[in-house]
């Protein structure tokens, strides 16, 4: 069939914009691991290492016991790394990815390439998520073994490959792919809406940080609450400081980070067909 102008050729299937979105992921990984960005991300990755490589080399053996170590590793993980570090990682990686391109007038070599807009950004996004959960899941694995170390060869074993170590251990790196994945769609939605998306980062990283003290309600508003529900031993985590608050439920996590997920792809979706990228008047 033709109207005209050349013959119409069908509208790509999802299955390709998949595939399409994969090869530009790949493409892009090796750019972003390579980054500056990377660096600060790996710089801040290493930082939650640093209690744990002192515990390990100055603890006291027999302080407490490997479960309770775990369930205050578990609430390490929930405090440092999803509120503070990871969440900071993900602003770094994601807030400018956009932003900072078209400051520097380079966006539109990425729309070079024929396909959709929103398909290349979904490839960007795919490798920078990648990077920053491959990243910050090698360290979160590498503190829970340091975590684990003073208690001794015949307890870590018993754990690990008789007891539930290796589902906790992966529990803990499902969370951060998740909180990676839910943190990165945000901020890159937060850089192209804004011209200044660090200032709106700066509110979700306050309001993330101050969620211990936040009742219920407001707890609802941050993402890392919803994260808990997925957090390996959270039914035993204790709040120290704060408003205690018991977890939200796997399925009432899934669903709403599922629907922040659905939002900002849409948002990100949206704005970059719509993204006019005249470079005039500086």
């Amino acid at each position: 069939m033709s109207d005209g102008r050349g013959p119409l050729l069908p509208a790509p299937s999802l299955r390709l914009r998949l595939a399409q979105a994969a090869a530009i992921a790949r493409l892009e990984l090796r750019h972003v691991l390579l980054s500056r960005r990377a660096a600060s991300v790996s710089l801040l990755a290493a930082l939650p290492l640093v209690p744990w490589v002192l515990a390990a080399i100055y603890g006291t053996p027999g302080r407490a016991s490997l479960g309770e170590d775990l369930v205050g590793f578990s609430h390490f993980v929930d405090g440092a790394v999803l509120r503070l570090f990871l969440l900071l990682g993900c602003m770094l990686a994601f807030a400018g990815l956009v932003r900072r391109e078209i400051e520097n007038r380079t966006l539109h070599y990425a729309f070079l390439i024929p396909v959709r807009r929103e398909v290349t950004m979904a490839g960007r996004w795919a490798a920078s998520a990648a990077a920053v959960a491959t990243i910050f899941s090698s360290s979160t694995v590498l503190a829970l073994a340091l975590a684990c170390l003073p208690h001794g060869r015949p307890a870590v074993t018993a754990h690990f490959l008789h007891g539930p170590g290796l589902a906790q251990a992966a529990g803990f790196v499902a969370v951060i792919v998740l909180a990676t994945a839910t943190w990165g769609a945000v901020f890159l939605a937060l850089g192209l809406l804004a011209r200044r998306p660090v200032g709106w980062g700066l509110l979700v990283f306050v309001l993330e940080l101050l969620r211990p003290m936040l009742p219920l309600a407001l707890k609802r508003l941050t993402i890392s609450w919803w994260l808990t529900g997925f957090l390996p031993l959270r039914s035993q985590v204790k709040a120290v400081v704060g408003i205690p608050a018991p977890p939200p439920s796997p399925l009432a996590a899934a669903i709403v980070l599922g629907a922040v997920l659905a939002v900002a792809a849409l948002v990100v979706a949206w704005r970059v067909r719509r993204l006019e990228l005249a470079y005039s008047g500086g």
